[in-house]
C-alpha cells in the first residue's frame, strides 16, 4: 500500500492477505492438478453474468482454494454480452486467476430461450443454460480434447472425473470420488436392494438427492441450540 507521497509500507490489501494467508505456492498449486490416487477432477458450475453469481462464485473458488480442492474447477458463464464478458474476464484474471492457475472460466452462448414449433421465441427458461452449458463446456473445453469427426474425447482419461455442482455451494472438504467411507449412507430408488458400487468410475456416476426440502427453515431442530451455524 501507497500513502499519499508514493511511499510503498508494505501492507498488502485484505484481499491479498487472506489469499496469501490460505493459499499456495506456484509449485504447490501444480501438485494440485491430480489427486494422489492419479484421479483428475473437473469442478464445474454453471452461472450467467450478473453480479450476485459472481460473488456467489467467488467464494466457491475461494473455499475450493482454501481446502485445497484437487483438479480444475470452471465457472460455466452462459448468455452473457459482450461487454459483460469484458467484465467477466477481467473481475476473473484481478480476483479469481490469482488464487490458483486451476480456476477458470468458459463463456458460452445462451441456452435459456425457448421457440415454438416455427422459430419463434416464446419465453426464456434459464435452467437450461445448466445442462446445454455442461454440453458446451465438454464438446469445446480444451480439457477434453473432443474430436467430432471422431466422435470422442481425445486428451481425457479414464481416470477423469466431471464433477457438477451449484455456484451457491461452498466446499467444506475436498470432494472425492471414493464413498466407502461408513459415514456415507445411499439411497436407492423404490427402496429395491442392490448392490452399490462405493466409488465413482467409468459406467459409474453418482448423483446426490436433495432431500431437505424446507427443513432448512427448522433451524434450531436441525442444527441444534449450541450449533455455531
Amino acid at each position: 500500500h501507497k500513502d499519499n507521497n508514493g511511499t510503498d509500507h508494505g501492507i498488502r490489501s485484505l484481499e491479498e492477505s487472506v489469499i496469501n494467508g490460505h493459499g499456495f505456492q506456484p509449485a504447490d498449486d501444480n501438485k494440485l492438478k491430480v489427486a494422489e490416487d492419479g484421479t483428475t477432477f473437473y469442478t464445474v458450475f454453471s452461472t450467467d453474468c450478473n453480479s450476485s453469481q459472481q460473488w456467489e462464485s467467488y467464494l466457491l473458488f475461494f473455499s475450493a482454494m482454501r481446502i485445497k480442492q484437487t483438479g480444475f474447477i470452471t465457472r460455466i458463464a452462459s448468455g452473457c454480452t459482450d461487454e459483460q464478458m469484458r467484465e467477466a474476464r477481467k473481475w476473473h484474471d484481478e480476483h479469481i486467476a490469482v488464487m490458483s492457475s486451476r480456476f477458470k472460466i468458459l463463456f458460452t452462448p445462451k441456452f435459456s430461450g425457448i421457440k415454438d414449433e416455427n422459430g419463434r421465441s416464446k419465453g426464456n427458461y434459464k435452467y437450461f443454460n445448466k445442462p446445454f452449458g455442461v454440453k458446451y463446456y465438454l464438446e469445446n473445453s480444451s480439457d477434453f480434447g473432443w474430436d467430432e469427426t471422431l466422435g470422442k474425447m481425445t486428451t481425457i482419461k479414464d481416470k477423469s472425473i466431471v464433477i457438477i455442482i451449484d455456484p451457491d455451494m461452498i466446499l467444506l472438504r475436498p470432494l472425492t470420488n471414493d464413498f466407502s467411507g461408513d459415514s456415507v449412507k445411499f439411497w436407492s430408488p423404490f427402496h429395491k436392494k442392490i448392490e452399490r458400487k462405493k466409488k465413482v468410475e467409468p459406467g459409474t456416476p453418482f448423483g446426490q438427492t436433495y432431500g431437505f426440502s424446507h427443513n432448512w427453515m427448522k433451524f434450531i431442530e436441525i442444527a441444534g441450540p449450541d450449533s455455531p451455524a
